[in-house]
């Protein structure tokens, strides 16, 4: 009787098990085939720059485009990584027609350099796809060699600062387009002191990045004001490639430091399970980035906020336009930039 019971219990256990394996492998493909960019062109007269492409949803974002034959550029830090990255894409798409050049979103010089030696090569950019992201795991707050927080200056100042420089180039480009990668994670910012823009109070690095995300949509809104205000047929957009498991997340743990938190093997076991439910591919997260890049222009949403390749409303921090101008005028004046476009 009692191993009877047993076997029952032993059943159903397992049921359980297979059931729960069956439905989280169910979901997962579910999402994955509704994530995809369903999408394709030709891309072969298209010229594109990606930052942060040595990897993660920015290298994936470039394996597809290039697929679809556009020019992409690589602009990354590290050149020996980005070389390995786009000598894994050619061999897998056959195009030939993507370079490396070197940029640190950190100093601004290496951004005007970057910027001057596209526009001495290239008459027009249609695609540019601010990427490249950071986030820290250090508690410390850490300053570029200019005095700006590194998650400001990278996640937003340094983009901002490219953007500006390449306008030129994208207003001969008839149909240009600038996607900002942003995160869902800025809704969590609901009070942002603009006096207090490079977090000398209050800091912390999972403060640091969510503001940066901010940042970028509040950059992406005002822009669009002043691309319509001149007339200028550029399209500027903020996506969120969603939890994606990629070395900016990865990259900020240890399996030490998590042995540490979580202590028992038994509650790491249930962790990861629930992790990796939860969070999504590169390839997936950059599905969103393919979307905005390969939409037709006139559907494309002028100043939209793009998550699983539909548009989403962003927070109310993120549409304040009198926030968004202030943050353009002190953007600019670090940047040593005009206000004008």
């Amino acid at each position: 009787m009692l191993e009877s019971i047993e076997n029952v219990k032993r059943f159903v256990i397992k049921t359980i098990i297979t059931a729960g394996v069956g439905l989280f492998l169910l979901r997962k493909v579910w999402i994955h085939n509704r994530l995809k960019n369903k999408i394709v062109k030709d891309l072969s007269e298209k010229i594109v720059i990606i930052t942060g492409s040595s990897d993660g949803i920015g290298m994936q974002a470039a394996n597809e485009l290039a697929k679809m034959g556009a020019t992409i550029i690589f602009a990354c830090r590290d050149e020996n990584k980005t070389q390995r990255a786009i000598a894994k894409i050619r061999r897998a798409t056959n195009n030939s027609k993507l370079r490396y050049m070197h940029i640190d979103l950190e100093n601004s010089a290496s951004i005007k350099k970057f910027a001057d030696e596209f526009m001495a090569n290239y008459q027009k950019l249609d695609i540019l796809i601010n990427n490249a992201g950071i986030s820290l795991k250090d508690r410390e707050r850490k300053l570029t060699s200019e005095g700006h927080e590194l998650h400001f200056a990278v996640n937003y100042l340094g983009h901002f600062h490219l953007t500006r420089l390449l306008l030129s180039t994208m207003k001969a480009t008839p149909s240009s387009r600038i996607i900002n990668v942003s995160s869902e994670l800025h809704k969590r910012v609901t009070f942002f002191d603009m006096a207090n823009i490079n977090l000398d109070i209050g800091y912390s690095n999972s403060t640091a990045y969510r503001q940066s995300k901010l940042l970028q949509v509040m950059f992406t809104n005002h822009l669009q004001r002043l691309l319509d205000e001149n007339g200028l047929n550029i399209k500027t957009v903020a996506i969120s490639p969603g939890f994606c498991r990629t070395k900016l997340i990865t990259g900020r743990f240890s399996w030490k430091t998590i042995i540490n938190v979580i202590q028992t093997r038994l509650i790491l076991l249930l962790a990861l399970p629930f992790y990796y439910y939860v969070s999504r591919t590169a390839w997936e997260g950059a599905q969103v980035i393919l979307y905005t890049s390969v939409l037709d222009f006139d559907i494309l949403e002028k100043g939209g906020y793009y998550r699983d390749n539909t548009s989403h409303i962003s927070s109310g921090l993120a549409r304040n336009s009198a926030l968004a101008a202030e943050l353009w005028d002190i953007s600019s004046n670090l940047c040593n930039l005009p206000r004008d476009i």
